[in-house]
């Protein structure tokens, strides 16, 4: 509970060492209720590991607590989270499609959809993008995902579902506003990309 309660606090160096502790307590009870606690434990600990950057080690726990409750698809979406993290998006996007093919929560459908977005992938962009306009329309992430998607084949409503986005400032809406029209309009896309530099200094597909 302490060690939750860290991770709340955001101090998952303080909610590790907790945890860590609580394990060693929680490794003697072989009882089915002692099972379930180290489920609960291995979990925090994979959530501690992943608020320390520390990726590799969150995959590590959140795998072993699949091991422990391979039914669980919400598990999927915390291993995926630690893929993206370290940058692998394909593996990150696979185990979306696990963590979505069950109750996912809502949370979970849209770092999905940020994922997808990251990866370029425009299938599921589509496909997620949709879903989330479906569960909430006024998503702007979820405007981002169409309407990137949408570029390919129905260029003009890709467009203008970016253009919605950007109004918002979304600077992924604003980058791909600036390559949509980069080669028709070339002074209409470096304002695209400046606006997209102006919310975000740093970002390297605006640059």
């Amino acid at each position: 509970g302490l060690g939750l309660l860290a991770l709340r606090d955001a101090a998952p160096a303080i909610a590790g060492d907790r945890l860590a502790k609580a394990r060693a307590i929680a490794e003697t009870d072989r009882t089915p209720l002692g099972a379930l606690v180290r489920l609960d434990i291995v979990l925090a600990q994979g959530d501690a590991a992943l608020a320390e950057r520390d990726a590799n080690r969150a995959h590590g726990l959140y795998l072993e607590a699949l091991q422990l409750e391979p039914k669980r698809t919400a598990l999927h979406g915390k291993i995926a989270a630690a893929h993206r993290m370290i940058g692998n998006f394909d593996a990150a996007l696979a185990s979306y499609e696990r963590a979505l093919a069950g109750a996912a929560e809502l949370d979970v459908l849209r770092a999905a959809v940020d994922t997808a977005i990251a990866a370029g992938d425009a299938t599921r962009e589509l496909q997620w993008g949709t879903d989330l306009l479906t569960k909430d329309p006024t998503d702007v992430r979820a405007l981002v995902a169409r309407g990137s998607a949408m570029l390919a084949q129905q260029p003009q409503a890709g467009i203008a579902l970016l253009e919605i986005a950007a109004a918002r400032d979304d600077v992924d809406a604003h980058v791909a506003l600036a390559r949509a029209v980069l080669a028709a309009d070339p002074a209409r896309a470096a304002a695209s990309a400046l606006a997209a530099l102006r919310v975000a200094p740093h970002h390297a597909r605006a640059r």
